[in-house]
């Protein structure tokens, strides 16, 4: 009798032990599951961030180019580049869908408007390169004011891609915290 109620009891603590494994093994996968999906969200988001950084760099590049070489293959990079300038937009939007924090689509459109004073810059030393200033051209992209409007447009995706470089940490910190928890 004894026995068979000791056997009894084991055989409810190893159903309950494993019952309690399936568990912990589901609240993994669903904490990874969740983590994956922010991540996956993050990485998103600083893609779309490097990508603008990077629009801005080629257009540097590009509107210089020309200045210096007179190259017409530059000028049509650049007016390729400048046609892709509703990206900002299309990150926006991306953002708005993917919930990001309202500051994140304030600083993308901000540096919208930056970039189009840069625009601007651009365009004025391509036509003062056409007319055969390329001193005032050369000036123009290679300034302190062109260089301190594209700073200024860097700027605010730069505190984005701080941002969520930190928001990654955290998640992660935050995962490693949950999985010793679990185990």
């Amino acid at each position: 009798m004894k026995l068979a109620r000791i056997s009894n009891l084991l055989t409810w603590l190893v159903a309950g032990l494993l019952v309690s494994a399936c568990v912990s093994v589901w609240l993994a996968f669903e904490l990874n599951g969740r983590y994956r999906a922010e991540v996956d969200q993050l990485h998103r988001a600083g893609d779309a961030i490097n990508h603008l950084q990077l629009l801005a760099h080629q257009r540097s590049m590009a509107v210089r180019s020309y200045v210096s070489t007179t190259e017409e293959f530059y000028y049509r990079d650049y007016q390729a580049l400048r046609e892709s300038a509703n990206d900002f937009d299309q990150v926006v939007q991306s953002f708005v869908i993917q919930r990001m924090p309202e500051s994140y689509v304030m600083q993308v459109l901000a540096a919208r408007d930056k970039s189009a004073l840069m625009g601007e810059y651009e365009l004025k030393a391509f036509e003062l390169a056409r007319a055969g200033d390329w001193k005032q051209a050369i000036e123009k992209v290679f300034g302190q004011e062109y260089q301190q409007a594209s700073l200024t447009m860097l700027a605010p995706l730069q505190s984005i891609e701080k941002a969520l470089h930190e928001q990654g940490r955290a998640q992660v910190n935050q995962v490693e915290h949950n999985a010793r928890t679990a185990m």
